[in-house]
């Protein structure tokens, strides 16, 4: 029995009679076009297509649309409306105002909605996905966006709509719409409430259909002067000391969210110049910086040698955006030993991991040792809203365990001064009583005592303890201070506090 011939999800709409469909050789005769440039046209979303078997058909009224620069209509399987008045709401509820109109209930107008929300509450980013959720065995569509790093739900919706939103957000981002088996990424600059707005967008494939994420950079909002990130005086000290040398190994380790790229750029302008070689390997390139010769990771070259033909180019630094295999690591050991100063992340969970991690993977211990000159290890956390943050008595349980913690570096705790707050809420903070970032971090500084226990084996906790001895101020101890400065909260950043 011959099976049924399938048609792709792309196939006729109900309600549209298939003897108004032509071929793809009168849609091309229709615009007096080539075939190249209406494949070109068809591939990018511009023109919209029905795929029948292996054939493509289209609508004369979709080819007469584009004739007069109208630009793709998608048809709706579902009603948008429960989506566009969630996002209503939820603006309204986070800002306490009238969300501003935006016209039409279509796929465009709930772009443009999300697109302000997420400007409106400072999003660093927009995921637009399909899920089960507890106790169903349907998915549903939603909508969150990341602010402070905390996820929100902004809407659940038809999951039927996932497709055309996706849709609408790859025509923007100028990626292919026929093609969802594949990955893909571009990006999208914007204007937004006169904010410039440098949107990268990332479309997976998954089991209930493509998930999309959209991260935004607002560039007015960088800065990479060191000197306003906040790091405690000390470490500023180690930093500004480390950057001197003509050549060694600094890494900046956390885990992913934590800021790296950020201090890693600003590490980057300050030894970029007229009078040195600087060259980057990034995936992708964030942020240009001046007098930086920045290369993004080529899919389909390998990151070691490309970093190799970085340093043919006769570099006096080199950044690179990760160490991801031993033969790589080899490469910014082998480089700092032979001149270079070298930037470079890693993920740990703190600074003096990154020496037992980088032997683990198959550096020799002398080679750390001579090498590594200098660890950043940070966090982020949530900053208390200036406007709407009240005076308030930590719990007691907490105050103990901060002041442990502080006590571990700081032999005196009771030289903590307590200006402690709370959060409230407030339309500036989109409700959650925080507004903001802020770096909390640890330098461990390789001195002669640290680099003869790396080349005698001795694990990590052991070095963390020598650094301490030596003057080093852990992140959580940076925490505690912020804390009871009333900046932040003690759950905020006992969170990151080991174990008891």
């Amino acid at each position: 029995m011959a099976k049924p011939r399938k048609t792709s999800t792309d196939a006729l709409p109900a309600e549209s009679p298939a003897g108004e469909l032509i071929s793809m050789e009168e849609a091309i005769e229709r615009l007096k076009t080539t075939r190249p440039t209406f494949a070109r046209w068809l591939k990018s979303g511009k023109i919209r297509g029905h795929k029948i078997g292996r054939q493509w058909r289209f609508y004369p009224k979709d080819i007469d649309a584009f004739l007069k620069g109208q630009p793709v209509e998608a048809e709706l399987p579902a009603d948008i409306g429960p989506l566009l008045e969630q996002i209503r709401a939820f603006y309204e509820r986070i800002r306490r105002a009238q969300v501003p109109p935006i016209e039409g209930r279509n796929v465009a107008s709930a772009t443009n909605h999300m697109l302000l929300l997420s400007v409106e509450a400072k999003a660093s980013d927009l995921h637009l996905e399909a899920m089960l959720q507890a106790g169903s065995s349907e998915p549903v569509g939603l909508l969150r966006i990341r602010i402070d790093g905390e996820l929100q739900t902004v809407a659940q919706f038809d999951r039927r709509l996932l497709h055309p939103l996706v849709d609408r957000w790859k025509l923007m981002a100028n990626l292919d719409l026929n093609d969802r088996r594949k990955p893909k990424h571009n990006r999208i600059e914007l204007v937004v409430k006169q904010s410039p707005l440098d949107i990268r967008v990332s479309v997976t494939p998954t089991a209930f259909g493509e998930c999309l994420v959209a991260c935004f950079l607002d560039s007015t909002q960088l800065t990479f002067d060191l000197d306003k990130m906040r790091f405690h005086a000390a470490d500023l000290e180690r930093i500004h000391a480390a950057l001197k040398r003509p050549a060694g190994l600094i890494v900046v380790t956390g885990p992913r969210g934590s800021g790296k790229t950020t201090v890693l750029y600003a590490l980057l302008q300050r030894l970029a110049g007229p009078g040195a070689k600087t060259v980057t390997l990034e995936d992708p390139v964030s942020v240009s910086i001046p007098w930086a010769l920045q290369t993004p990771v080529h899919p389909e070259t390998p990151f070691a040698e490309s970093v190799r033909a970085l340093l043919r180019c006769a570099p006096n630094h080199l950044m690179l955006a990760q160490l991801p295999n031993t033969e790589t690591a080899m490469l910014a050991v082998d480089a700092a030993l032979t001149g270079h100063l070298v930037l470079a992340a890693m993920y740990t969970d703190e600074a003096s991991g990154v020496m037992a991690r980088l032997c683990d993977i198959g550096v020799p211990p002398m080679h750390v040792a001579e090498t590594v000159k200098l660890v950043i290890a940070q966090r982020l956390i949530r900053v208390l809203c200036p406007r709407c943050r009240k005076p308030a008595e930590p719990a007691e349980d907490l105050k103990r365990r901060a002041e442990e913690a502080y006590s571990r570096c700081v032999p005196d705790a009771a030289g903590l001064t307590w200006n402690y707050h709370e959060p409230v809420g407030c339309p500036d903070c989109a409700q959650t009583g925080f507004r903001g970032r802020v770096l909390i971090a640890e330098t461990l500084e390789v001195s002669e005592r640290i680099a003869t226990a790396i080349r005698r084996g001795r694990p990590a906790h052991e070095l963390r303890e020598i650094a301490i001895q030596q003057g080093m101020t852990t992140f959580v101890a940076d925490g505690v201070v912020r804390a009871a400065a009333g900046e932040t909260t003690l759950e905020e950043v006992l969170r990151f506090a080991p174990p008891e």
